[in-house]
């Protein structure tokens, strides 16, 4: 049977933690597999508690990290606050256009004549252009809200 304990493992840990050992006791560590798993294992140890330390050494400047942190907020809230601009820049756009027919309108009989048998094709194909409108306004607008916020 394996034995599991050796009478010499303690002071075999406590010369890995201090780093000094005697030669008998450097020489009894590598005859036994017991205190030389010790060793090991008290070695990785403290190598890994090494790199943990150093890792932590190597944080960010917290400064830069709050001030990253604003400049993302603030970038955020900017992107938010033009999302309302833009939705009035097109309704007026679109106000625009529609103030601009109606002027035509007025002043021109040719471009009465014009929307007035556009109107009676569009009036005629009432299914058809709603579908049609519904294609090119509807869609793309539905696509720019579900995509806008990334």
């Amino acid at each position: 049977m394996t034995p599991t304990e050796c009478e010499f493992e303690a002071q075999a840990l406590a010369a890995a933690t201090e780093g000094c050992a005697e030669p008998a006791l450097r020489e009894h560590v590598l005859r036994c597999p017991i205190c030389s798993e010790v060793v090991a294992l008290s070695n990785a140890f403290a190598l890994t508690n090494q790199q943990s330390l150093t890792a932590a050494a190597s944080l960010p400047d917290p400064s830069r990290v709050w001030w990253m942190a604003q400049v993302r907020a603030r970038r955020e809230a900017t992107q938010d606050a033009v999302r309302p601009i833009l939705a009035t820049q097109i309704a007026t756009f679109a106000w625009a256009i529609g103030l601009l027919i109606v002027c035509l309108g007025v002043a021109f009989a040719w471009f009465r004549s014009a929307f007035s048998l556009a109107t009676a094709v569009l009036l005629s194909h009432g299914v058809l252009v709603a579908i049609a409108a519904a294609v090119v306004v509807l869609l793309p607008t539905a696509a720019y809200f579900a995509l806008g916020k990334e």
